[in-house]
């Protein structure tokens, strides 16, 4: 199922895709793809995060050799057509969160420490959810007021995934009570016109994966914007 989200709506990108995977993937796992290949091309976009949240303990039962081959493949289909989309930016990291440990850290920061990285973050909230400029900047200023940040969205950054990672890593380390703060800003910002789109419950899940704070779940209308 995993494997069925992540192929390419290009239909020679996805070929290009189902070679590979079959050389790499469990014959028996691959097999499956196959069947089930029609109804996963066209699922609806809003069942993508339901999905991946069902498959999950199964995903925590493979073997240590069953899960590399999985990252492996998992990894191989996003390369393919080399971009990294934020859908595909969070399918995985809503993956590999949830199936390999992490180490805890014992620095501790306040949400004042982290202005920049909030910022950056907020940015790529709202420029994910709204096509229009002016709607971006009205979901970034409601989600900045109520954490405090006074840069204008105009003058603020839209970081890379490479950046998004660093910002990421360093908000994770949030003091655990502010952390739902933070999460709320996000919140407002992504349900500032009214709706929640595919891209921005996949990124607000990934996000909150990443900073190990539970999300409840969110209900996202159909997705104009792309993922």
């Amino acid at each position: 199922m995993i494997y069925g989200l992540l192929l390419s709506d290009d239909a020679q990108i996805r070929e290009q895709q189902l070679i590979q995977l079959e050389q790499e993937a469990h014959p028996d796992t691959y097999a499956m793809l196959q069947r089930h290949l029609n109804a996963l091309i066209s699922l609806d976009a809003r069942l993508r995060l339901p999905l991946t949240d069902l498959a999950l303990p199964a995903l925590k039962q493979l073997t240590a050799d069953q899960y590399q081959t999985f990252k492996s493949c998992m990894d191989l289909l996003i390369r393919a057509d080399n971009k990294f989309s934020l859908f595909e930016w969070s399918l995985r990291k809503i993956v590999i969160r949830n199936l390999e440990s992490r180490r805890q850290s014992t620095k501790r920061f306040k949400l004042k420490d982290c202005h920049p990285e909030m910022q950056r973050l907020i940015t790529l909230l709202a420029h994910a959810g709204q096509s229009d400029q002016a709607a971006a900047s009205a979901a970034y200023q409601a989600a900045a007021t109520q954490l405090q940040l006074h840069d204008d969205f105009s003058r603020s950054e839209r970081p890379g995934l490479k950046q998004l990672e660093l910002d990421l890593n360093k908000l994770a380390q949030l003091r655990p009570l502010q952390k739902p703060a933070l999460l709320q800003a996000l919140v407002t910002c992504a349900s500032h016109d009214g709706r929640i789109s595919v891209t921005e419950a996949e990124l607000l899940r990934a996000i909150a994966d990443c900073l190990d704070c539970p999300l409840p779940p969110l209900l996202a209308d159909k997705d104009t914007h792309g993922a």
